[in-house]
């Protein structure tokens, strides 16, 4: 009777727990990324994927149910899952964070062609003159 019993109180937590899967590929390339942060919109909850591209992760909820995933260097990719439980998810590249990797990389190489002695004496940025 004791099991019964069990099953019943545990029965509706069962059955509205829903799992949701998929995959996270780069656009274009179709790769395979891993790490990228899978979480339920307006929540911290959530999962990151594996050296597959891979993730599964389970919610209560039937509708509504919006997966953010977010990378450095890649736009951040919002998606109702509220249909269908396995996705494919293509990432692109966010160009500016390119155009930054490429400024950093040119002071790097700016700065391996200074003489020791600059790169050890000061920065000096001149003051602007006070006006009243």
């Amino acid at each position: 009777m004791a099991i019964i019993a069990l099953l019943i109180i545990t029965y509706p937590t069962i059955s509205l727990s829903r799992e949701i899967s998929g995959t996270v590929r780069k656009y274009g390339s179709h790769e395979k990324l891993s790490n990228i942060k899978v979480i339920f919109k307006g929540t911290t909850n959530g999962v990151t994927t594996d050296y597959n591209g891979s993730f599964m992760i389970k919610t209560t909820s039937i509708s509504d149910t919006i997966l953010v995933f977010s990378y450095i260097g890649y736009i951040t990719q919002e998606l109702n899952v509220a249909k269908t439980k396995y996705h494919v998810i293509y990432m692109r590249e966010d160009d500016s964070t390119k155009t930054n990797y490429n400024f950093l990389n040119s002071l790097n190489i700016l700065y391996q062609f200074l003489r020791q002695e600059d790169k050890e004496k000061p920065i000096k940025i001149p003051m602007r003159p006070e006006t009243n």
